[in-house]
């Protein structure tokens, strides 16, 4: 009897080795619907780099700080042996892959592939080019169709809204990638100051509109006026500039005039300045000859004194003795 069951669960495959075969059917068709470069684009996708083999759930895929994924087996290795990433080199502190994230979006992407939820052409797309991003555009959060997660991350650069899943596998941001990132609350506030913006620029550009609609209508009603008043409107403001310019070139004439007596009174001044100096140059030259001649007159006084003297004592001895001849 226990022979006989012993053969039964040799010919009756267990659970688990039906369901693996069932992957690997399913694995298999896959690649046979798959074109060349599809395939191609598969492995590169879905395969471990260093062993070439496809993540599954018994080959968890993992990341490295430096954003590149391997499976756990590949990484136990490397952390081992050299302690760094085998694509970029850079180095890594983590012990064994255990200590690593798993990456979940590709794992479920994977699973769903085998469990034929989804085909590989819509996760590859060949038709679209590499940068294109995979998630489409949304106008607000939701959830992500592709990750089935919520969209609570806004890509500045791409202009939609991603989920975390996202952030790994198509909207890498710094170092990894150029993508700009905000959450959501900080989108959301950006969101508001920029309608804030426009909102305050629409009403600037209506204000300015009504200002010039405004003055338009002042001069329509201007214009209606004049047309109302026809010609004796029209000659009554010849007449008002023609006052309002004689009126100027009175006042122009009376300014003239003050400037004409104000500059006689400062000739009659000048001219009176003028004959003060003349005069008292002429004193002072006139003094200058007195002292001169003062001058003189001392000299030749002191000059003739001697004979002065002698004709006194001559005049007085003749007046003495009565003889003119007396010497």
């Amino acid at each position: 009897m226990s022979s006989l069951d012993n053969s039964n669960n040799e010919d009756n495959p267990t659970k688990d080795e039906t369901n693996r075969g069932q992957e690997i059917t399913n694995m298999d068709e896959a690649s046979k619907e798959n074109s060349p470069v599809e395939k191609i684009l598969e492995c590169m996708l879905m395969c471990c780099k260093e062993c070439e083999k496809r993540y599954s759930d018994e080959r968890v895929p993992r990341n490295l700080s430096c954003g590149h994924t391997m499976c756990t087996e590949c990484l136990d290795k490397c952390l081992s042996d050299q302690k760094q990433c085998p694509e970029c080199r850079e180095k890594q502190l983590a012990k064994s892959a255990l200590h690593l994230p798993i990456n979940y979006p590709l794992l479920r992407v994977i699973r769903s592939i085998l469990n034929k939820e989804i085909d590989v052409k819509d996760i590859i797309m060949p038709e679209i080019p590499v940068h294109e991003p995979v998630c489409d555009k949304y106008q607000d959060g939701g959830q992500c169709p592709v990750h089935s997660s919520p969209l609570v991350f806004l890509c500045v650069s791409c202009s939609m809204w991603v989920c975390q899943d996202c952030l790994v596998v198509d909207h890498p941001y710094l170092p990894r990638g150029s993508c700009k990132i905000l959450n959501l609350k900080n989108a959301m506030d950006d969101i508001k100051r920029e309608y804030k913006r426009k909102v305050e620029l629409s009403n600037s550009d209506v204000e300015s509109i009504h200002q010039k609609f405004e003055s338009v209508v002042d001069k329509n009603k201007m214009c209606s006026k004049f047309e109302c008043c026809g010609e004796r409107g029209h000659l009554r403001l010849v007449q008002e500039i023609d006052s309002g310019i004689e009126n100027l070139k009175r006042e122009a004439e009376t300014t003239v005039m003050k400037f004409r007596n104000r500059l006689n009174e400062l000739s009659e001044t000048v001219d009176k300045t003028l004959s003060q100096k003349v005069l008292t140059s002429s004193c002072e030259e006139l003094m200058v000859s007195l002292a001169k001649f003062k001058a003189y007159v001392d000299a030749e006084k002191e000059r003739s004194s001697p004979v002065n003297q002698n004709i006194y004592i001559h005049f007085r001895m003749v007046s003495t003795t009565g003889n003119p001849f007396y010497i």
